[in-house]
């Protein structure tokens, strides 16, 4: 059954998406990217209202993806993460958009990626949790700082020192808002959407047109 899921879902994927899947290296990468981009232009053909053989997709200067049905531009905003069992796709009526999704593998080089990715003041607050909390909270900070970047269109390459989240959010709150350092410094709304099985998170651009104080 599986094997079959995942020739539909190769049957979704246009001429350069079935390229890229061939690039990936492992067949489980190659599962992946089939079932997630599969179920992403799925969700965007019952959103637009099209064909899949109409649909198509652009790059922005930044790299993020956009719609384009019969060589028209859509303004719906996407975005697609996955890792290991678990996939994550959302919409939204234009803006931008960032998802992640994560296992909580226990083997993962925490110090090193803390260090290069998080902010300080996210490090501490993670160094003063009990070891037995220390892996739920990391990768609860790494997909909410993902989540950001990827709606910024960077992922975790965004220097650690151009947002903190908030301490509402270190503390264990599902959702708040994160303002950026650098000009313009424009906020970004983050939820914690992670369940005891997988670490996931999903961020947006919050009220553009308000000015930011300091």
């Amino acid at each position: 059954m599986a094997a079959q899921w995942e020739a539909e879902a190769v049957a979704w994927l246009d001429g350069s998406e079935q390229r890229r899947r061939e690039q990936l290296h492992t067949a489980m990468q190659k599962r992946e990217f089939a079932l997630c981009r599969s179920v992403l232009r799925h969700l965007l053909c019952c959103r637009l209202g099209c064909l899949n053989g109409q649909l198509t997709f652009g790059r922005q200067s930044q790299g993020k993806p956009f719609a384009i049905v019969k060589g028209a531009a859509h303004p719906v905003a996407f975005n697609v993460s996955h890792s290991g069992q678990h996939g994550l796709v959302a919409l939204a009526q234009g803006g931008s958009l960032g998802v992640d999704v994560e296992e909580r593998r226990q083997r993962v080089h925490r110090e090193g990626i803390a260090a290069r990715m998080f902010a300080p003041e996210e490090r501490a607050a993670l160094s003063r949790l009990p070891e037995e909390q220390q892996l739920f909270t990391f990768y609860r900070f790494w997909t909410l700082r993902e989540a950001v970047g990827k709606a910024l269109g960077c992922g975790l390459a965004w220097a650690p020192a151009a947002f903190v989240l908030p301490q509402t959010i270190r503390c264990g709150a599902a959702s708040d808002i994160v303002t950026l350092n650098s000009p313009p410094r424009t906020r970004w709304w983050v939820q914690d959407m992670g369940t005891a099985c997988f670490a996931a998170a999903v961020s947006c651009k919050y009220d553009s047109s308000a000015p930011v104080d300091g």
